[in-house]
């Protein structure tokens, strides 16, 4: 009975975070930051969705100088060989981002952000 009630609650957990990264898919990024679903991946998730909450839009990217940017991200991003390169990457999409301009204290970035926290 026990190995039961794992295997379910293991079942809902899975499904419960596969409507979440749809939801942000589907719904969040491709609206506010869609050239940052190259970046999500199951191994970069965690650090990915950290960014995100501190960042959601390439307008909250922008307000940053280049380096101020780099220097507030340096440690949401977690450990990655060429850091540096990939957070001025980052800078740059985001300064030719096609997402739609939204206040960061709108509604939907308040909700996308609830997915995240997810």
């Amino acid at each position: 009975m026990d190995i039961q009630e794992l295997s379910n609650t293991y079942h809902q957990i899975s499904l419960s975070r596969t409507r979440i990264q749809h939801s942000l898919l589907n719904h969040y990024l491709t609206l506010y930051f869609p050239e940052m679903e190259r970046y999500l991946h199951s191994t970069r998730a965690e650090w990915f969705c950290r960014l995100l909450l501190k960042f959601p839009t390439p307008t909250s990217i922008l307000r940053y100088k280049k380096a101020t940017f780099v220097k507030r991200a340096w440690d949401i991003v977690g450990r990655k060989v060429c850091k540096q390169r990939f957070l001025e990457e980052v800078y740059e999409i985001a300064a030719h981002s096609i997402g739609l301009p939204v206040a960061l204290k709108g509604l939907g970035i308040t909700t996308c952000k609830l997915q995240l926290q997810r």
